[in-house]
Parts: structure tokens; sequence; C-alpha cells
């Protein structure tokens, strides 16, 4: 691993985080699902060689994309290099004593996340997503919609543009929380297949939140949802927000499915069920989410589970 009393003491790594930076700035600059790729690129450096490679490729990375394309610079850097950096940064981080390392806990990475993400929701609110930028975005959806489909219903397009626009920061960030999420995942599923993960473990089983991460949310999108008129970047928080609950209830989701003889199976039917009726499967699964923090689930069940 690259020691901090000096960077070039090992050169083939230095070469590794040149290339996975290098690698990852292109599929950025490509766009359509190149971001996705492209986290999983830098989570594999954090997760195989380390968090000072991490980071050096996460700088490679934003540099390269500056010299390509600086248009889409700012929004990579925010929407997901930034985002990985903090994850792999977290995941990393440990204590050891007594000859036993202790990891930094999976509900803690996924506080941080959450609030960096909603940090940089707030800066890119103010420097890049402005409302009718925004609004120009959603109509070119709405057209690329129209043009699959031109039998749609117009009343349908009407409210989709009106809540596209509305909840347009917080959908990114929550898309954002669950790709990164998802990019660690793939990319550890790497690193254990070619043995060469630091991090043994990632529990995706065993993720909770406090009650106020619980409320907040539901109380604020109610607000929203009530009431008109209120501040463009209010509405984008209170949709971003349900991710630590939404997370908290998946974590259950594996929980229950871990370790089963079809684990495998259940979690494919339940994220099959989840992308056939979205709003009724994810409503629940946040609702259990939130309920969990007030009186733990997972207790109940452990010794029948684990």
């Amino acid at each position: 691993m690259l020691r901090n009393s000096g960077i070039y003491e090992n050169h083939r790594e230095l070469l590794i985080a040149a290339a996975c930076g290098l690698c990852s700035a292109f599929l950025f600059v490509l766009g359509f699902f190149g971001g996705f790729f492209a986290s999983v690129v830098l989570c594999f450096a954090f997760l195989s060689y380390g968090k000072l490679v991490g980071i050096v490729s996460s700088t490679i990375t934003f540099a390269v994309i500056v010299l390509l394309n600086s248009g889409i610079a700012l929004e990579a850097l925010c929407v997901d290099i930034i985002p990985t950096a903090v994850v792999g940064y977290s995941l990393l981080r440990n204590i050891k004593t007594n000859g036993k390392i202790w990891w930094y806990p999976e509900s803690f990475v996924l506080r941080d996340l959450v609030l960096v993400s909603l940090l940089l929701l707030v800066l890119m609110s103010i420097t890049t997503y402005s409302e009718v930028s925004v609004r120009n975005r959603v109509d070119d959806v709405v057209r690329l919609i129209i043009a699959a489909n031109a039998s749609i219903d117009p009343q349908g397009l009407a409210v989709l543009l009106k809540l596209g626009t509305k909840y347009f920061l917080g959908l990114t960030v929550f898309a954002n929380v669950t790709d990164v999420i998802s990019s660690f995942l793939i990319a550890h599923s790497i690193c254990k297949y070619r043995k060469k993960n630091i991090r043994p473990s990632f529990d995706t089983y065993n993720i909770s939140i406090s009650p106020l991460l619980a409320v907040f949310p539901l109380v604020a999108l109610t607000v929203s949802f009530a009431c008109e008129g209120l501040s463009y970047l209010f509405n984008g928080l209170a949709i971003a927000s349900l991710v630590a609950p939404l997370m908290s209830g998946l974590s259950i989701v594996h929980f229950f499915a871990n370790g089963g003889k079809y684990s495998q199976i259940i979690l494919v039917m339940f994220y099959l069920m989840l992308l056939l009726m979205c709003p009724l499967v994810l409503l629940s699964v946040v609702l259990l989410g939130a309920i969990d923090s007030f009186y733990a689930i997972r207790p109940l069940f452990r010794t029948e589970s684990m």
C-alpha cells in the first residue's frame, strides 16, 4: 500500500491509481451509464488498494474531466466523485485492539454518505441546478417519452413534468446514494473474487437508523405534498431524506433473506416486485425502516435468521 512517508514508494500502485483515475474519467465523459461504472472503478481502487490510492484515483478523475469536458466537472465532482470517495474512506476506517480489527460500522458509512450528499445538494442548487435549468432537463425527458410512446396520456405527462421539476434535486440525491452503494457492492464482490479485498465484509443486513432520521423525511414529505409554494430546495431535501429509512428497510429485507437456501432467489423476486409495483413496495420498505428505528425488529428473529 502507498505510505504517507512517500507517495512514490510503490510505483506499481501509483500506476494503478493513475489507470483507475483515467478509466473512471473517460467513463464519466461518455455519459449514460458511464457515471455508474466510473464509480465502480473508483470503489475498486479503494477496496483493493487502500484509502490513499482511492483518493489519488479520485483526484486524477476530476483533473482529467476538467481537461476533457469542464462543463460537467462540477456535477461529476459533487454527484459521484466526492460521495464515492467519502464512502471509500469511511469503509476502510478501522481500529486495532488486542490483535482484532474493528471496522467502521456500515450504518455510520450510510450516515456519512447521506449527510455529504445533502450538503452537496445544497451546493449544486446554488451553482448548477437552478429551477429553470431543471425544468429544461425534465422537458427533455418528457420529449423523449413522447417520442417513444406518442399515445401516452397528456395529463399524465403534465403530472410527470410538475413532480419531476419539483423533486428533481431530491431524486438526484436519492438515485446517487443508491448508485454509490450499488457500486461498492459490485466492487466488493469483484475484490472478493480476486481475493484482494482490504475490508473482509460489507454487512448489508444490519443497518439501522435513529428515530430522528425516520421521522424527519416523513414529516417533511407530508408538508411538501400538502403545501404549494415551498422552496425548491426544501422539496428536494424532503424526498432525498427518504434514503435513510429506505436503506434501513432494505437492510431488514436482506436480514431475513440472509443465509437461507433460497436467499438469492428471494432477493431477486423482491427487487422485481420493487420495480413492477414501485410506489407501494417502496412505501412499505420506507415505513418498515421507520418502524425499526423505534421498535427493533431484527433482534426478535436474530436466532432464527442468523
